[in-house]
């Protein structure tokens, strides 16, 4: 229960406006929180995890995940990341990539 309760915190007030040293270190964060999880549930259990978040977590979540990806971190754990990606995908559909797209706040 701790591993959603500070995934939701992580993705309830992302820091739209703050400076990029800030920004980096939420997000190294939260994939800090998606390791963690990762490496202590099943893979089928993230889809739990997604569930759980209402639908703005699950858009920021997105967000973090393409960032994660892009990063050097993010490469050297690619699959892991895919997991998440394909996970909450399934759950919320398309809608999330979309709004990641069209949406000029960053984090």
């Amino acid at each position: 229960m701790l591993f959603q309760e500070a995934l939701a915190l992580l993705l309830e007030n992302p820091p739209y406006v703050a400076d990029e040293a800030t920004k980096k270190l939420h997000g190294e964060t939260v994939f800090e929180v998606l390791c963690s999880i990762k490496n202590n549930h099943n893979t089928n259990d993230l889809g739990t995890f997604v569930k759980q978040l209402d639908s703005s977590q699950q858009d920021t979540l997105i967000k973090y995940l393409y960032k994660s990806m892009s990063t050097g971190y993010g490469a050297k754990q690619g699959g892991l990341l895919l997991n998440w990606f394909e996970k909450t995908v399934e759950i919320t559909g398309l809608g999330p990539i979309v709004r990641f797209m069209t949406d000029r706040r960053t984090v």
